[in-house]
């Protein structure tokens, strides 16, 4: 909420029951949330291998994908946590980079990237949130995540920490 610099209003009487408001600001602009198929990759790099990208949003899924796939990964997905630990153990010898939504119902982030950790700490998790950073990696104090990535974000500033968290020229 606070990011989004919105506010809540709640009320509340015994025997009437609670309500909760919820306000953000109004959009100044329009938004064009479309993806055109053709779209060339965001930068002149070209990303090479298999990345898992986890979040319950279908919507953002299908859009890390797209991104992800554009810029020539194959991408690997799942909806929650706990999917997303299948996936990877079939498939953790070809993973080079994990993108992780850190709220999550069944399994959130953090329990997905110690589960990966505790077996694979040489890899890569790239954690993905709505709340601010410090608020987010107060969660992670403990953790040694390659990178953070406050939603939302656009399709360069995503590939741009893709392409330092692996460390490709």
């Amino acid at each position: 909420m606070r990011n989004h610099r919105g506010a809540l209003r709640v009320q509340s009487a015994p025997g009437r029951g609670t309500a909760i408001s919820v306000f953000f600001p109004i959009a100044t602009e329009q938004m064009d949330l479309t993806l055109a198929e053709e779209e060339k990759p965001v930068t002149a790099w070209v990303g090479r291998g298999t990345v898992l990208a986890v979040d319950d949003e279908a919507f953002i899924l299908s859009l890390l994908k797209s991104f992800l796939s554009r810029q020539g990964f194959n991408v690997l997905t799942a909806k929650n946590g706990r999917e997303a630990l299948e996936v990877f153990r079939e498939h953790a010898d070809e993973i080079r980079l994990v993108l992780v939504d850190l709220t999550m119902p069944e399994m959130d982030g953090v329990e997905v990237y110690r589960t990966i950790a505790r077996k694979h700490p040489e890899m890569p998790v790239l954690m993905l949130s709505g709340y601010a950073e410090a608020d987010a990696l107060s969660r992670l104090s403990d953790s040694d995540i390659a990178g953070f990535l406050q939603k939302p974000f656009e399709a360069g500033t995503l590939m741009t920490k893709v392409r330092e968290i692996l460390k490709d020229p």
